[in-house]
């Protein structure tokens, strides 16, 4: 069963329920973060972090009861950003990308890609990447019929951008990592 570990809030509760503030929520197979960026102040206005495991129990109650412990998602949001931190991602350059190239580099690299969707993002880098992943039919069913006016993306995509962005203020070797609960990124 979800639960909550993170619950800080700033002024929400004075919002309408539908308002121009923006929502953004991380998905992995083991937390579910939701943070609420307020548009007018350019501040970071709650966020609520929950643990769960995803191979115990269906994405459907996952939501259900994360919903239910939620202070934010009782709220109605016009912009809402999902981050998909999973692991099953490959990187594909840009001139080599095709949908079927990047299943066919997914399936090779972590399996079976019937029951998930798809997915794929361009790197806006140079040179251009494609970040294709696959999530869980379940999830991405879920997500569509919980959250309104929805756009997606895998963590990987931003921390490519930031990581290969040629606006560095820094022009030298760097480490990027980013720490969650039981694992990293690097």
């Amino acid at each position: 069963m979800a639960k909550k570990v993170v619950g800080l809030y700033g002024d929400i509760a004075s919002q309408s329920p539908f308002n121009s503030d923006q929502l953004f929520i991380e998905v992995s197979n083991h937390h579910v973060t939701c943070i609420v960026k307020m548009v007018a102040k350019s501040t970071f206005g709650a966020i609520e972090v929950f643990h769960f495991n995803s191979n115990e129990e269906e994405w459907y109650d996952i939501f259900q009861t994360i919903r239910s412990k939620s202070r934010i998602l009782d709220r109605g949001f016009i912009d809402t950003r999902v981050f998909y931190n999973l692991s099953e991602v490959v990187l594909v350059p840009f001139p080599k990308f095709t949908p079927s190239a990047a299943e066919g580099y997914l399936q090779m690299v972590h399996g079976d890609t019937s029951n998930h969707i798809i997915k794929y993002d361009e790197a806006k880098v140079t040179p251009s990447l494609v970040v294709a992943y696959k999530i869980k039919r379940a999830l991405s069913d879920t997500v569509n019929s919980n959250l309104m006016m929805v756009t997606t993306r895998h963590t990987f995509t931003n921390i490519i951008e930031d990581v290969l962005s040629p606006k560095r203020p820094y022009n030298h070797t760097l480490l990027k990592v980013q720490f969650y609960n039981k694992e990293m990124t690097i």
